[in-house]
């Protein structure tokens, strides 16, 4: 795995974000449970007389499928192509539309990719890739990705 940031390596973790409380669930009970973990913490000072710093931030993933969106099959095959400039402007397409949410921080947002999608990744916070993507018209709105990890960033 590798993990490059834009500033220096650490600099969008924080030493207070050592746990959290799961809210996707389907399951009315897992559902109900993580509303009363929610709770519990929010009155901890009350309950047991020390102070705890809660503070209750989210996060959001957003899945960009490059290949269903064009009714193409998966591309480790033999078959139709997708052009490489195609997953790079959709990452940029999607950083977008998460700058344009109220909810999202646009000053915290990376992006993770496995395999063909690390590779992706990884160019969508790289220099020379949002060089050659300017001359092609498509520019990255600032601040861009703020950390991508590709996990074995390769082809297939």
């Amino acid at each position: 795995m590798l993990l490059l940031e834009r500033d220096r390596l650490g600099s969008g973790t924080t030493k207070g974000g050592l746990g959290g409380i799961r809210h996707q669930f389907v399951d009315e009970l897992d559902i109900r449970l993580s509303q009363l973990a929610t709770a519990f913490w929010h009155n901890f000072e009350d309950r047991t007389g020390s102070r705890h710093d809660f503070r209750e931030r989210g996060y959001l993933a957003l899945v960009v499928d490059s290949w269903t969106s064009r009714e193409l099959g998966e591309q480790c095959s033999p078959g139709e192509d997708l052009p490489n400039t195609a997953r790079f402007d959709d990452a940029i397409g999607a950083l977008r539309w998460l700058q344009a949410q109220p909810e999202v921080d646009r000053e915290r947002i990376g992006i993770i990719g496995w395999s063909n999608g690390g590779a992706f990744a990884l160019s969508a916070v790289n220099g020379p890739t949002a060089e050659r993507a300017k001359r092609r018209g498509v520019e990255i709105p600032p601040p861009g990705y703020r950390a991508a990890v590709g996990v074995y960033p390769g082809a297939c």
